[in-house]
This record gives structure tokens, C-alpha cells and sequence, in this order.
């Protein structure tokens, strides 16, 4: 089944729907190392406050919020790996511990629990236990697996998806896409 993409330009957000935010909206909106892409940083924002202004349900999950942590993170590795001392670090051995690691494990702890704070946020259990794993495992040639579990999430609970990942779009599983 084809899945209903939509353009940020012609979404409008209702109160009858929950919206899940891929961690690639989360990082526009509260990874301050990844100060890029302000267009879309400003329209993160925008559509936030739209959703929320709709009183609907933002979904949250483990997976979400644990994919955030390792992405914000490799995020501020890769920046101090920029440094000529530090350009053949390894993650682990060499950035872990770090202050600056140290220091930006402190600043995800402040972005979730920011997040967590968010009006109509709804923790979700993933339901691991519920997931159709074969659907799963067969498209898994085609995008990351973290991406096939968000997939089937929103299908299974009829979630609307907001990213502005294209990964999305190449499994078709019938669920509504807001592209950012």
C-alpha cells in the first residue's frame, strides 16, 4: 500500500491525529551543535507550535529519544574529531570520556528532558513484542533498520510521520508522511 506523502506547505495539523517526530526533527530543534539548515531549524519550530496550537498528540518514544542521544553525540564527536589533534580519534577509545563528551552528555540530558516537558507530549511503548519483525527484516535492504521500526510504529497505530528523512519514502507501508 502506497503511503500518503505530504508537503509541510499543504499540512495542516488536527487534533484527531497523533504525529510521531523522526529524531531528524528533534535534532533541528534542540541539538544546538547541529546549527545548520536554518530553514528547516525555522520550520521545525513552526510546525511544533502548529501542532501543538491543533492540541494534538506528539508521540515519543525509546527508540526516538535513544536515536537522538547517539546522533546528537557522534554529532559533537565528529566536530571535535576537526581538531588536528583529535583527527584520528576513535568514538569509544578516545571521545568518550572526554570533558567535551562529558559536557555534551550533560546538554542531551537537558534537550530530552526539554523535550519531555513539550505540552502533548505522549510516551509511547514501542511494543517490541507487537511489531511485525517479517515485514520488517524484508525491507531492510532498503533503509536502516531504526527507520523500518518507526515505519512499522506508525503503521500499526495509524501515527502521521514527520521527518525530513526521503529514506521514508522508499517503503511503501501506507502511512501518512509529513515532509518537512
Amino acid at each position: 500500500m502506497a503511503n500518503k506523502i505530504i508537503p509541510l506547505r499543504d499540512f495542516s495539523p488536527t487534533s484527531g491525529k497523533q504525529y510521531l517526530f523522526d529524531t531528524n526533527i528533534w535534532m533541528l530543534l534542540f541539538c544546538p551543535l547541529g546549527n545548520i539548515k536554518k530553514d528547516k531549524q525555522v520550520k521545525a519550530s513552526k510546525l511544533l507550535s502548529y501542532i501543538i496550537s491543533a492540541n494534538a498528540p506528539i508521540i515519543l518514544t525509546s527508540l526516538i529519544l535513544a536515536e537522538f542521544s547517539n546522533a546528537y553525540l557522534r554529532l559533537a564527536f565528529e566536530q571535535w574529531r576537526k581538531t588536528p589533534e583529535n583527527v584520528s580519534g576513535k568514538f569509544k577509545r578516545d571521545y568518550f570520556d572526554t570533558q567535551d563528551a562529558i559536557a555534551n552528555r550533560e546538554a542531551i540530558v537537558g534537550a530530552i528532558n526539554n523535550i519531555l516537558t513539550i505540552q502533548f507530549i505522549q510516551k509511547f511503548p514501542d511494543n517490541f513484542n507487537n511489531i511485525n519483525i517479517s515485514q520488517v527484516l524484508a525491507n531492510y535492504k532498503t533503509i536502516d533498520i531504526n527507520d523500518l521500526f518507526i515505519i512499522e510504529s506508525c503503521r500499526r497505530n495509524s501515527w502521521v510521520l514527520i521527518t525530513h528523512d526521503g529514506d521514508f519514502n522508499k517503503v511503501d507501508s501506507g502511512i501518512t508522511i509529513v515532509n518537512l
